[in-house]
């Protein structure tokens, strides 16, 4: 018997060659679910194969297969709700989008207990969707603490889910802008690799070209401005953590003021003392989730938005388009 929640999400697995664990099938398979939350969500019989619930994480699944993922009912939090400012860009009963500040976490982990995205909507909401992630209510989507941008944030389950499959299957988009160190090789292309943990500085993550290695992450890029600093815009098909400014530092274009892809030395190797001095003048890293577009989970329409640059862009932008680096 099915469990008594509404709004199951179903899924027709294809294209396998082989049987596939169904705890990895499922984490393959919804953006923001871990194997150890797959795990969760079947042991706790919000699973369903082939019409049957299964509540082990080892049961293969097979081509053909059909499995539902029924949405959990929500649960309380024992995060602190905290009155921080928010720079709320929509809102309705079901979702809201937020232009997050740059140094803002999202949500609390270890190193940040509190004053997250997460602790402020909690205060401003009077409810977000929970499932499993008991620190992560509402959160669909990353963003990195050192980004700045827009968000987009549920209130509830059915919601939650939704907007997570719309992210899988590339239907939702995010658009973002990004300075660099150094000139592009290409005006555009798109990078392709799978991200895993670094090797030997776990802070970081790297590519690999294996396929059983890591997630695979999609990003396309187009040169803007091209010169000894370069303005992009990056398109995602996927979003694993850090995959831009990862993406970006292996092709030798690491983005300006990340602190952990980019070294400090390449502010020094800038030859106009002009330039140098206007980047140092900037406190954030030059990473901005500009553009998000979605279809809403209720009324199915067509959602888009799009934030003015910060000024830190903006005024790079202008100097830089002085001085006839435009592509």
């Amino acid at each position: 018997m099915s469990p008594n929640v509404p709004n199951p999400i179903i899924i027709q697995a294809q294209g396998l060659t082989k049987p596939l664990r169904l705890d990895i099938f499922l984490s393959q398979h919804l953006e923001s679910t871990s194997r150890s939350l797959a795990g969760k969500i079947i042991t706790n019989s919000f699973c369903e194969l082939n019409g049957k619930i299964v509540t082990r994480s080892s049961t293969l699944v097979n081509n053909e297969d059909t499995i539902k993922i029924f949405i959990p009912q929500t649960q309380k939090t024992t995060l602190e709700p905290q009155n921080l400012p928010l720079n709320i860009v929509y809102e309705d009963e079901d979702l809201i989008v937020i232009n997050k500040d740059f140094g803002m976490v999202v949500h609390p982990s270890n190193g940040h207990p509190d004053r997250t995205l997460v602790n402020a909507l909690l205060y401003h909401c009077k409810s977000l969707s929970m499932g499993f992630h008991e620190h992560r209510p509402g959160i669909v989507h990353r963003l990195d603490k050192e980004t700045g941008g827009l968000i987009v944030v549920a209130k509830n389950q059915p919601t939650h889910i939704h907007l997570a499959e719309q992210f899988k299957n590339k239907t939702a988009g995010r658009i973002y802008k990004a300075f660099t160190f150094n000139k592009f090789k290409l005006n555009s292309g798109t990078i392709e690799t799978h991200l895993t943990r670094h090797p030997k500085n776990r802070m970081k993550f790297s590519s690999s070209h294996n396929p059983k290695v890591g997630k695979f992450a999609r990003t396309h890029y187009e040169v803007l401005i091209n010169g000894p600093v370069s303005l992009v815009k990056l398109q995602l098909d996927t979003g694993r953590t850090h995959q831009i400014r990862v993406h970006l530092s292996e092709m030798g274009n690491p983005i300006i003021h990340d602190d952990i892809y980019a070294s400090e030395n390449m502010i020094n190797n800038i030859q106009d003392p002009r330039l140098k001095s206007n980047i140092k003048k900037i406190s954030n890293m030059l990473l901005f989730a500009e553009e998000l577009r979605f279809v809403h989970p209720k009324t199915k329409k067509d959602l888009s938005f799009k934030v003015p640059l910060p000024l830190s862009f903006e005024n790079l932008i202008n100097f830089l388009n002085e001085q006839n680096h435009a592509v």
